[in-house]
């Protein structure tokens, strides 16, 4: 593990670091009023932090407001990309939560050295992993190839979707794949509602923003009944010959 101390208090660990924070929060504000946001948030808060005591690894959680640090430290270089699915696997529980409350997260996923100390992370992934999520314009974690180009012939094992050039806001096109929530029912739901709500009281970019995600969680789901349909059912397999 690539670990050293700096100072008393701090460490230097090669982590996974994720920025989240909530979609159009602003919109959302003017749509629901910040009471109700208040509440919902709080909700979330707390689920997280139960979600949190049930863990014991490497990771670290920093909640501030609606946004969200999560750090995933590497306990062996030989397992880096072990790590990377359970970091995926935590964020995606985060993500149903916040579906769950009808706050969905946007965000970014870089990978790298971080300087961890009791309550606070420095580090050039965090300045990109935010980077990306002020970038993303969909309500999903944008995990650029760039920090996976070790990773990209074993990427099946972390159960991301195929990479593709994706369209970001005033950033051209980038070669990435998106971390989304585990429950998509659920999360096509809310995307639905909100696409219905936003295209009538706008504003016009958020409602375009939720079509796509519609329309890109609807092919992850018929993509999953796809390969559903080719396992072999037990109950008909071949029969024992004698």
């Amino acid at each position: 593990m690539d670990t050293s101390t700096i100072e008393a208090g701090f460490s230097k660990q090669n982590s996974w670091v994720a920025f989240l924070d909530v979609f159009e929060f602003t919109a959302m504000v003017k749509n629901v009023g910040y009471e109700k946001l208040g509440v919902k948030l709080e909700e979330c808060h707390r689920k997280i932090f139960k979600l949190m005591q049930s863990r014991n690894d490497q990771s670290s959680l920093f909640i501030f407001s609606d946004s969200i640090f999560l750090s995933y430290s590497i306990a062996d270089e030989q397992k880096r990309l072990e790590d990377l699915t359970k970091c995926i696997d935590y964020m995606r529980h985060i993500l149903d939560i916040f579906v769950e409350c009808e706050l969905p997260l946007k965000g970014g996923l870089a990978f790298g050295p971080v300087l961890h100390g009791e309550k606070q992370l420095f580090g050039e992934p965090l300045v990109r992993a935010v980077m990306y999520g002020k970038m993303n314009n969909v309500p999903m974690v944008l995990l650029p190839m760039f920090e996976l180009t070790e990773f990209q012939k074993t990427m099946q094992a972390t159960r991301l979707p195929e990479p593709l050039d994706i369209e970001l806001n005033n950033h051209g096109n980038v070669y990435s794949t998106y971390v989304v929530p585990n429950k998509l029912s659920n999360f096509k739901e809310l995307a639905m509602k909100e696409y219905e709500r936003y295209r009538i009281v706008g504003p016009y970019n958020v409602a375009r923003a939720w079509r796509k995600t519609v329309r890109y969680i609807d092919g992850l789901i018929k993509k999953e009944a796809k390969r559903q349909s080719r396992v072999p059912h037990p109950l008909k397999s071949s029969p024992v010959r004698c």
